[in-house]
């Protein structure tokens, strides 16, 4: 049995991960809730709902760490912050957190806000510690750290600014922009842990219950601060945080509080103004020439007793969240200290009667457990009593006033306060000698929980209480019915099932000290529950009835964790639908809802139809076909019964449906306005069915959804058709979601849809082109040369020609031919296309080239070389693409004609006597139809002839007519010839003999010709000239009768 113990303990506590998940996601634009979700059913069985601190929306601030704590120095600082955590856990639903610096949106992890998704009945740590500076904040060697660190969550005094008379009226005092906001989609507990080492403590969030206009600050004044007399001193402040902007604060201090920037003021009430997620830091004064914080140690100096109020005539009225913050608070018996810090509720939230379980001491006559009571009306009066023996004193107290009441006695296991008026009660309690602090929950009224998620997170020397108020009326007492579930399941362990035992054993809960109502209904029990894992997420449920929980945790060396988990709030029946958050909803025929109910621990609804249990607080209402209002009975608080109601009204059903005339599509500008700004116009069309009313919103990025048309039925222009011209006018992608809302006539079932659209960044093209060398001439070569248009950042390029080539180049060359019949003139199309980056859009521009046809000037003859007169005779026109003919003859070089058609070549002659050729030239110029003109020419070689001036024979017979007969021969003016002779027959002759050709022979000689035959025979004489070219002239024959020989 595990037994009540005050006995010497040496133990601490610190909190690490119960899931090790890494938080990852991104918030999203919440919508205006049009439509409603589609649901699972996410059931852990029948539970309790009224939850420890359990809610939707959490505001608080991170408190400053004092970096001095463990041996360190101005300039060697020892504690640096860190690690701490944000403990959270789900209910019986699961739940997306969101957390985000409202006021800090641009540096807190990296411009976006950190998204968990937990599942049903979940623990989740979040190690915080990446958002905490080192001991940087403080400056190098102990100089003034006043630069922010704007990615921190520490809310850093040196970091804050004050001015007390601004130009725009709206005073500030110590402003930061740290004020964190948790956003859950479902009910969960959150505390936020301080696991610096040696300087502990647990702030238990307080969700909705910790906001509020109004406010008294308690404070412990038992204990001075820890001297640490450095420039960044540890110090005790109120910290406050605004939820919306322009929010006033008139803020009433008892005693001087110091202005950063400015330096001390004095007492009296102080405005300031804050926007959404600001802080501002709020400490006691003291003079400290040596240091940068004009802060004070002295436990007399503290601001209890400070009245917080949210201007309700000037500013927003809107709710706040103040955290009582005390940093290394020394034991009165040693020199350790420790963090003392809660974040309060405001004062709808306190009453007149509470019980204070002590804690536990360093030994019998070491114990510091110190109440404080702090008045919020003037002339209260309250009584203490503590311990079993119901030892009592009593006390008055005005408005703002705060009374010390000691527990440092081990009889004093519980202290009851009961007051004629409202007071606030602050426990600094702890283990040995290391202290915490947590505010007391009232239990003036029916508060308390059903079921508390809490965990140990080391084990072995640190030690594990749980502090137990219990209702204990006996018709309906929570006493013998609690379960602790592990992990959301019961225990099964021997060790976690002894801590069940003792819990739920009813000799370890006693009466309190005061008595008649409330304290007669209410038991205590302080059970070691030192048994229990560390690093498992506990939660202690009791399906009878309520109860408070507080968990204190320490070892008195090192450090201790103290905090209530309890519900501040009184108890009421509260009913709403998850989806919207609220007591009713609209829905479309056939969806279903999960329905919530809180305030007790059981539950009864009418009617039942549609629902899967109607005997659980968090049925699910199954295919919903018409409306209805459900009554939800809450009982098992106190032995109360209240009541809630939720209306449901159920419309269409409804489809929503879209499509696009196109989702990518490229900018180009306005129709008839080239210089335009370039966008596309989308044409969207509903495929809706049911509906009756359209809206079409477009919404880029983060920005807030515009409405670009409404249309219903009965309208003209029913908005079935929609247009909308997206600007782009950059060098990126611009990307906007379309969302078609469709509803009912009676707008209740809603139905939408979101599609996506990007327009592409304008890109365009223009081409130009320049001709190298003759235009009127193929082969043309051709420099073609392109412009970009708009944005052409990484875009590519390809020319095609036409003539099957390409280049992928901006700028190219091309040569063009035409060479094939019929010799026309070939207009070519060259196209330059421009292609963006994405691959997306593209334009393109074209030239047109006109190839000339192809000329060429050619003619054959023959024959092109002989002697004189040459006659050609087989001349042909061989030329192509010819439209214009011109043949010119020269001789010599001597222009002889021209005409358009071929000159007459069949007598060609040489008249030269000095054996050279006559060349004679015909140029064919041809030209095209284009002017391109081309030319040919041909040389034909006329050959100078042999010619003589005379040539003559004598015949000069013997005798009288008789043989032998001399004939002398003779040649004169031999002209183009290096080769003659004479011949007589065949055979040439010289001088007289008849002689083998060797040319050149004497042109003049004799012979004599015999004649042996008795008749007369006549002989042929010639004459035979040639020359170096090949032509022959011959004289003769000439006869010559040669008389017989006699």
């Amino acid at each position: 049995m595990i037994k009540e113990q005050y006995s010497l303990v040496n133990t601490m506590i610190s909190y690490t991960n119960i899931k090790n998940t890494a938080h990852s996601g991104y918030s999203r634009y919440a919508f205006k809730a049009l439509l409603t979700l589609a649901l699972g059913t996410f059931l852990l069985g029948e539970s309790s709902i009224l939850r420890a601190q359990t809610d939707t929306l959490f505001w608080f601030s991170a408190p400053e760490v004092n970096r001095y704590h463990s041996s360190g120095t101005a300039t060697n600082p020892q504690n640096f912050g860190r690690p701490v955590y944000l403990r959270m856990t789900t209910q019986d639903l699961p739940a997306t957190v969101t957390i985000s610096m409202p006021a800090n949106e641009a540096y807190f992890n990296g411009g976006n806000p950190i998204v968990i998704t937990m599942g049903a009945g979940e623990t989740y740590s979040l190690d915080m510690s990446s958002f905490i500076e080192n001991a940087t904040i403080y400056g190098s060697g102990g100089l003034p750290g006043n630069i922010n660190l704007p990615g921190s969550i520490e809310n850093v005094l040196a970091w804050t600014s004050s001015n007390l008379f601004p130009a725009d009226g709206k005073p500030y005092i110590n402003k930061n922009n740290k004020g964190i906001k948790i956003k859950s989609t479902a009910d969960i507990t959150v505390y936020y842990e301080i696991s610096v080492q040696y300087n502990m403590d647990l702030i238990a969030l307080k969700g909705q219950n910790g906001l509020g206009t109004q406010f008294f600050v308690p404070f412990q004044t038992s204990n001075d601060t820890r001297s640490y007399p450095f420039a960044y001193r540890p110090y005790n402040s109120i910290d406050i945080v605004a939820t919306e902007d322009n929010t006033k604060i008139n803020i009433t201090v008892p005693r001087p509080i110091w202005v950063k920037d400015v330096g001390s003021r004095p007492l009296g009430t102080y405005s300031i103004w804050l926007n959404k997620g600001e802080t501002s830091i709020i400490p006691s004064y003291a003079n400290n020439t040596a240091g940068h914080y004009q802060t004070s140690f002295a436990a007399n100096a503290r601001l209890a007793g400070a009245y917080i109020e949210v201007d309700q005539i000037e500013g927003s009225g809107k709710p706040i969240t103040v955290i009582t913050h005390d940093d290394l608070v020394q034991s009165r018996f040693s020199l350790n200290p420790d963090y003392v810090t809660d974040q309060l509720v405001p004062i709808e939230h306190i009453g007149t009667d509470y019980a204070v379980i002590q804690g536990v001491g360093y030994s019998a006559f070491q114990i510091e457990d110190e109440v404080f009571i702090v008045g919020t009306e003037n002339g209260t009066s309250f009584t203490v009593k503590r311990g079993p023996a119901g030892v009592t004193t009593n006390h008055n107290v005005n408005r703002g006033g705060s009374v010390h009441v000691t527990m440092n006695n081990q009889n004093y296991r519980v202290l009851t306060v009961k007051s004629d008026k409202p007071v606030y009660v602050l426990h600094m309690s702890g283990a040995g000698r290391q202290k915490a602090g947590a505010i007391i929950p009232t239990i003036s009224m029916c508060t308390g929980s059903n079921r508390v998620a809490f965990n140990r997170t080391k084990g072995g020397a640190y030690a594990f209480y749980l502090n137990i108020l219990a209702w204990a009326h006996p018709v309906n007492s929570a006493i013998g019915h609690f379960t602790l579930l592990r992990d959301g399941i019961p225990v099964s362990s021997a060790d976690d099932i002894a801590v069940e035992n003792a819990i739920n054993n009813h000799l370890n809960f006693n009466p309190l000290p005061e008595t008649g109502y409330p304290f007669d209904n209410w038991q205590y029990a302080r059970i070691d529950a030192s048994q229990l894992t560390a690093n498992a997420a506990y939660m202690l449920v009791n399906d009878r009835n309520v109860f408070h929980l507080g968990v204190l945790n320490g070892q008195t060396d090192n450090d201790a964790f103290y905090g209530y988990f309890s519900n501040f709030n009184k108890f009421s029946a509260n009913a709403i639908v998850i989806q919207s958050g609220s007591s009713g909803n609209k829905i479309c025929s056939g969806e279903s809802l999960q329905l919530r109910a809180t305030g007790g621990a059981t539950y009864s609804w009418d009617p039942t139809t549609h629902l899967d249990n109607p005997f659980i607080s968090n049925p699910t209402a199954y295919n919903i076909t018409s409306s209805l209002t459900y009554k939800v009975t809450v009982s098992g608080a106190c032995d109360l019964t209240d009541s809630a109601y939720i209306d449901i009204q159920v419309g269409g059903p409804i489809t929503a449906s879209f499509d696009a005339d196109r989702y990518a599509a490229c900018a180009a500008p306005p129709v008839g306005n080239p210089s335009g700004t370039p966008g596309y116009e989308f044409t969207f069309t509903s495929t809706s069915t049911g509906d009756n009313i359209r809206e079409w919103r477009y919404q880029q990025g983060a920005n807030p959804p515009v409405t670009f048309k409404y249309g219903r039925d009965v309208d003209p222009d029913d908005a079935r058709t929609a247009t909308l011209w997206i600007e782009n006018n950059t060098d990126d992608i611009v990307e906007y979601d379309i969302w078609l809302y469709t509803t009912d006539m009676a707008e209740i079932c809603a139905k939408e849809i979101k599609k996506t659209v990007r327009v592409f960044p304008y890109i365009g093209i223009n081409a130009s082109h320049t001709i190298s060398g003759n235009a009127n001439c193929q082969p043309l070569t051709v420099n073609f040369t392109s412009t970009p248009i708009g944005h052409s950042n990484d875009a590519t390029y390809l020319w095609t020609f036409g003539d099957g080539n390409s280049a992928p180049t901006q700028n190219a060359t091309n040569t063009y031919y035409n060479t094939a019949p019929p010799y026309n003139m070939i207009p070519y199309t060259a196209q330059v296309k421009i292609i963006d980056q994405w691959n997306v859009c593209r334009d393109s521009a074209s030239r047109v080239v006109n190839v000339p046809p192809y000329l060429e000037a050619s003619f054959t003859a023959q024959p092109i070389e002989g002697c004189s007169p040459l006659n050609v005779a087989n001349l042909t026109d061989k030329s192509k693409g010819a439209l214009n003919r011109t043949w010119r003859l020269y001789r010599d070089g001597i222009h002889q004609s021209t005409g358009p058609t071929p000159p007459p070549l069949n007598n060609l002659i040489n008249t030269k006597t000095n054996n050279t050729a006559t060349i004679y030239r015909l140029e064919f110029e041809v030209e095209s139809s284009t002017g391109c003109h081309d030319t040919y020419s041909q040389d034909f070689k006329v050959y100078p002839n042999p010619n003589i001036t005379l040539a003559s024979l004598r015949a000069t017979p013997s005798s009288t007519e008789c043989s032998p007969l001399t004939v002398d021969y003779e040649v004169e003016g031999i002209v183009n010839t290096n080769t003659y002779w004479w011949l007589l027959e065949t055979n040439a002759i010289d001088d007289g003999d008849i002689i083998t050709f060797t040319p050149p022979a004497t042109a003049n000689g004799s012979i004599d010709l015999v004649n042996y035959t008795d008749t007369p025979v006549t002989r042929y004489f010639s004459f035979e000239a040639t020359n170096n070219w090949g032509c022959t002239r011959t004289w003769g024959p000439i006869p010559v009768v040669v008389p017989p020989y006699i």
